[in-house]
């Protein structure tokens, strides 16, 4: 009799054990063909089967969808095989600590099993490491693409693994992190949002990629050293951390500061660009806590990219030789930015257009080698000393709209007229006006010692009268063209007029005009 109920507990015991890992029904999921889109049951040690019978039907799961079972407080977890595919946190964030994975397993798209306490795996003791599958379902143990283990700090990448798969880490709470031996590539967003992480370790002599968002919002993390044999660095790679030095190692061979790299990256104050980088890209630094901007020496970028700086606390800075092109917006409200400079040299020729929109600057000396200046280019700022090397090229004609500026070459601007031109000596000639870029339609301030009026410098900017002073000597071809309202010119007497050149009044309306002798 004491055998029989002794047998009678271990069956109950049994059963108990069977009815606790519940296999799912139509009742447990919401599906879509062959895909299980969402888990609306409660149980947490669960058996996903292959088959589920809806309305009397038995219907394959062949995959999991993006996030279908995340946050459910799942502890115990079995895909059955015929089973295919995940599609991304599709069980992240429970307290799995158990967990099969089917034969049949041929994708898994990236952190399906992220912050978990995995410590079973297909009934083998595990660290919660989960990898890619090959087109066979074969396991790839050279890719982890989901950490689903507790552990804070990770320090157990095998050597076999040569990448890091975009999501692997995202949202876990590791804190400390050492790179695999043989770790060459880290994927797209694959610590993204990692709040907790402290410290990262990177150099292995093998890393060449960081992904793009890799770090994202990891408002732990405050140093980084980015290791000399990384060459590519992805789009927002550090934007909204929390990083407050980023370096890179002795010897780096970057080219490219990616657009959104330090975006938002607020405790970042200084920075230093390698003589290695070509190109800023775009927002690299927008938003960012930047106060001190400097480049190594033998500097070789060529382009900084459009809005670049914008609304950071940059004070100065100093524009290598070796700059072509500043494009659109790159200082825009820059409100401490109090002077700019290019350094002896300068190759830059081209301006984006709202350049320095609405920034604050003491001094802004622009070399000689300008050619270009867009749209609104100061349009906003607020400039004491404004200072050219030369005449620029071209200068649109709303570059100066809604400015501040306070001197021009040394000569006051409150009416728009613009003395640019150098002998060459580098003397400024402040007896020719270069170009008008004021808004009075009377033009009666002209200075008496001005005395050549340059090519197309009064064009189009709708005047109606203009008052030319004895002194001027020269008018150049265009110099007044294309202001159809302009009906009156007078020439002051005694005028010293000699020459006036082609098309110098051209589709200009005088009702009366007389030309001095």
């Amino acid at each position: 009799m004491k055998h029989l109920i002794t047998l009678i507990i271990f069956v109950a015991i049994g059963l108990m054990s069977a009815q606790a890992q519940w296999i799912l029904t139509s009742g447990d999921v919401e599906m879509s063909g062959n895909t299980i889109t969402a888990y609306v049951g409660t149980k947490t040690d669960i058996i996903i089967p292959a088959t589920i019978n809806i309305d009397g039907n038995d219907v394959e799961v062949k995959e999991i969808g993006a996030n279908a079972f995340q946050s459910k407080g799942l502890t115990k977890v079995v895909l059955s095989d015929g089973i295919t595919t995940l599609n991304g946190f599709s069980f992240a964030d429970n307290e799995i600590t158990e967990l099969t994975l089917p034969t049949t397993l041929a994708t898994i798209t990236g952190g399906d099993f992220n912050n978990n306490k995995i410590t079973t795996l297909n009934g083998a003791a595990s660290k919660g490491l989960i990898y890619a599958r090959n087109s066979d379902a074969t396991v790839d143990e050279t890719t982890i693409v989901s950490y689903g283990g507790d552990a804070t700090t990770v320090n157990f990448i095998p050597d076999a693994v040569t990448t890091i798969g975009d999501n692997a880490f995202s949202h876990t709470l590791v804190e400390h992190f050492t790179i695999g031996s043989n770790v060459t590539a880290l994927g797209d967003r694959s610590f993204d949002e990692c709040s907790n992480l402290q410290t990262i370790s990177l150099t292995n002599g093998k890393l060449t990629e960081i992904g793009q968002y890799a770090f994202h919002k990891s408002l732990g993390l405050n140093s980084v050293e980015i290791p000399s044999t990384v060459t590519t660095l992805g789009d927002g790679v550090f934007s909204y951390s929390s990083l407050k030095e980023a370096t890179f190692e002795s010897g780096t061979d970057i080219e490219v500061l990616p657009q959104l790299m330090f975006e938002n990256a607020g405790s970042l104050q200084q920075f230093e660009v390698p003589n290695s980088v070509t190109k800023i890209g775009n927002y690299c630094f927008m938003r960012s806590g930047i106060e001190e901007f400097t480049f190594e020496s033998s500097s070789k970028v060529v382009s900084i990219g459009s809005h670049c700086f914008q609304e950071t606390d940059l004070g100065a800075i100093s524009i290598p030789a070796s700059v072509t092109t500043i494009y659109s917006a790159a200082f825009q409200a820059c409100e401490n930015l109090s002077y700019v400079s290019f350094d002896e040299g300068s190759q830059i020729s081209t301006f984006g257009s709202y350049l320095f929109r609405d920034c604050t600057i003491n001094t802004l000396v622009f070399p000689e080698t300008v050619n270009v200046m867009g749209t609104d280019f100061f349009d906003g700022a607020h400039i004491e000393n404004l200072v050219f090397m030369s005449n620029p090229g071209s200068i649109n004609p709303n570059a100066f709209r809604n400015s501040n500026i306070t001197f021009v070459n040394g000569m006051p601007f409150d009416n728009g007229l613009l003395f640019l031109h150098r002998d060459d000596n580098g003397t400024l000639d402040k007896t020719r006006i270069s170009a008008y870029v004021g808004s009075a339609t009377k033009i009666n301030f002209i200075p008496a010692e001005v005395k050549t009026i340059s090519t197309n410098a009064f064009k189009d900017k709708n005047i109606s009268s203009v008052s030319i002073p004895a002194s001027v000597t020269t008018i150049e071809d265009g110099a007044f063209a294309d202001n159809t309202s302009l009906s009156s010119l007078e020439f002051e007497s005694g005028s010293l007029l000699q020459s006036i050149g082609s098309n110098a009044f051209e589709n200009c309306y005088f009702t009366s005009l007389e030309i001095p002798a």
